[in-house]
């Protein structure tokens, strides 16, 4: 996990727009992240398009319910993807 792992909150913005913000700041990861929301604060996922298909590394738990097994099943085949040339 990156030191500075925690967005910076945008006001009227979307998570997927901080984490675009995050990676325009660590542009070496670009091709090295996955991100785990909830479907509540995560809604704006749905938007995220920098010209790439990257909502396959984004990992969405229910709100009240939290991490699973589906979403560990969905994280590590998000993180096997970003391994695995």
């Amino acid at each position: 996990m990156h030191e500075d792992w925690e967005t910076e909150k945008i006001a009227n913005s979307s998570r997927s727009r901080e984490v675009e913000h995050w990676l325009d700041r660590y542009p070496e990861y670009e091709a090295n992240w996955v991100a785990i929301d909830d479907t509540e604060s995560g809604s704006g996922w749905i938007e995220f398009d920098t010209g790439k298909t990257n909502n396959e590394f984004v990992v969405l738990c229910q709100v009240g319910i939290g991490f699973q097994q589906g979403e560990y099943t969905a994280l590590r085949a998000a993180l096997e993807k970003r391994i695995t040339p």
